[in-house]
Order: structure tokens, then C-alpha cells, then sequence
């Protein structure tokens, strides 16, 4: 068993794609992220990317766009986490916290700790779900559209809440990523005469592509505007040619579990995130 190193994220798609596609819905975030990436022709200055292989094959990815966002990894790392450990202290890289199933993340997040002494901190479990087929929720009035200019001061509200919400801490530049999602034609809103959701999309797989950013505000919350939005949106992107919708849920909110499952979404596998955090 050793571990490669890459340099481009061109070489680390071809190189392990034909794993990542075995089970694309469990591993649509590591297959989104390298496919925005590639969107840049610069080469990953760092160790980032990497591969385990084992006879010959490749048996696990890790992909590490930025440190302070942590590294994400394939399953697979539960055995062959020391050989990315290693690598990756041999490189003094920082690291803010680890991604991935939940047994290959413990893993590392074990083995980094002992020898980084920095502390655990158990982050957030999170479900990924997968839609094929959406079931659409019945009476609702109103319609789902792309977000507009004209939509942008809420959206920034909204936006910081979500990553207040979800994150535990404000958003670093809402209106920034406002506006990236109405110049891409990536945010959408439920709108019933005014808006009362959103949700976005991003990080497209082969097949696929992932939703996220579903927020309502607390005081219209309970009446199916988020799931009209969702199944609405997940709709849209299956006619557009897309086989497969994705997302990942808070396992801890059993409120959010249930509304995806209603409308289609299959529960795939779960993840944990660890958080480091130094003892001095």
C-alpha cells in the first residue's frame, strides 16, 4: 500500500475518477470540488491531493482545496490513514479539520491528534442523500425562479443566518457569495407573490450535482415552502440531464431528515467532521 501525491487536479481526476464514480453519490463532494477546481488552470501549490493504492489500484482519494477548510476524504482511509498523516506532517501542513465517512474520519482525526497535539473536537454529522425520482409535494401556491438583483438584500440576510445556523458562527462575506450565485444562475427561490425560501446548487459530478444553501426564514418555517423549493429545484436539475441530486443533511435535525425523504431523497452514508483545535 503507498500513497501518491498530485500536483494538478487534472491528474488526480484522471486518476481517480473510475474509484470516486463506483459510488458517486457518497463521494459528490470530493467529485464537485475537483471539478470547480479544475475550472482553474493553476496547479494545486501544496499537498492536497492524494491517492492510496494497493495492488495496483486505487483504493482511496483525499482532496484538500484550502487548510483552513479542512481535507475530505474518500472511504478507504480507516486503514491507510497514517500514509496521509505522515505526508502530510513531513509537509508541516496546517490542518483546521477532517471530512469523511464516519470510520475513515475517526481515523485520521485519531492519528493526527497524537502526533500533531492538537485537540478533538467532534464537528457535525451530516447524512448524504440521493434523488433519482423527486415525489412532489401537493398544495403549495407559488413558483420557483433564479434569483434576481432585485432579490439581493434579503438573500445576504438569509445567507449569513443559514451559515449562522448551520455553522454556529456569521458567514465571512455573504454578499459575496450572493453575488457568485445570481451571476451563475446558481440561487433559486421559492416565491409566492414575495420570496420565502432559497436553495442553491453547486459542485456538478458527472452525473450529478449537489444542492445546498436550503434556508427559510424562522417566521414562515413549517408551511412547505423549503420543500417545494427543493423538489422544485431537484426537478429542474433531473430535466436538465442530470441523473442524480445530492445533498447532505444535519443528522442532528430530524426535521430536515424527514422533509428530504418525503420528496425522494435516499439516505446514502454518513459523515463526521473533526475539528482541530491546538491545547496551547
Amino acid at each position: 500500500m503507498k500513497l501518491h501525491r498530485y500536483t494538478t487536479v487534472q491528474e488526480f481526476r484522471v486518476q481517480t475518477e473510475p474509484l470516486l464514480l463506483q459510488n458517486e453519490a457518497e463521494n459528490n463532494l470530493i467529485l464537485g470540488l475537483s471539478s470547480t477546481m479544475t475550472d482553474s488552470p493553476k496547479p494545486v501549490n501544496g499537498p492536497w491531493l492524494f491517492a492510496i493504492e494497493d495492488g495496483g489500484q486505487i483504493m482511496a482519494a483525499a482532496l484538500m482545496a484550502d487548510p483552513r477548510f479542512g481535507i475530505v476524504l474518500t472511504r478507504g482511509f480507516a486503514c491507510g490513514a497514517s500514509l496521509l498523516t505522515d505526508a502530510l506532517w513531513q509537509e508541516k501542513s496546517p490542518l483546521a479539520k477532517v471530512n469523511g465517512p464516519t470510520d475513515d474520519s475517526q481515523a485520521f482525526a485519531k492519528l493526527w491528534a497524537s502526533g500533531s497535539g492538537v485537540q478533538i473536537q467532534p464537528g457535525m454529522g451530516l447524512g448524504i442523500y440521493a434523488l433519482q425520482r423527486v415525489i412532489s409535494p401537493s398544495g403549495h401556491c407559488g413558483k420557483l425562479r433564479v434569483a434576481a438583483q432585485a432579490d439581493k438584500r434579503t438573500l445576504i440576510e438569509w445567507m449569513d443566518n443559514f451559515v449562522l445556523e448551520a455553522l454556529g458562527h456569521p458567514a465571512t462575506n455573504p454578499e459575496k457569495s450572493v453575488d457568485a450565485g445570481i451571476a451563475k444562475n446558481s440561487i433559486f427561490v421559492w416565491d409566492i407573490g414575495e420570496i420565502v425560501s432559497m436553495a442553491a446548487c453547486t459542485g456538478p459530478t458527472p452525473n450529478g450535482i449537489r444542492i445546498n444553501q436550503v434556508f427559510t426564514p424562522r417566521r414562515l418555517r413549517g408551511r412547505g415552502y423549503a420543500s417545494a423549493c427543493v423538489a422544485a429545484l431537484s426537478q429542474s436539475l433531473l430535466d436538465s440531464g442530470r441523473k442524480f441530486c445530492f445533498l447532505f443533511t444535519d443528522l442532528s435535525n430530524p426535521t430536515s431528515n424527514s422533509i428530504y425523504r418525503k420528496i425522494g431523497y435516499e439516505h446514502v452514508c454518513d459523515f463526521q467532521e473533526y475539528r482541530f483545535a491546538s491545547t496551547t
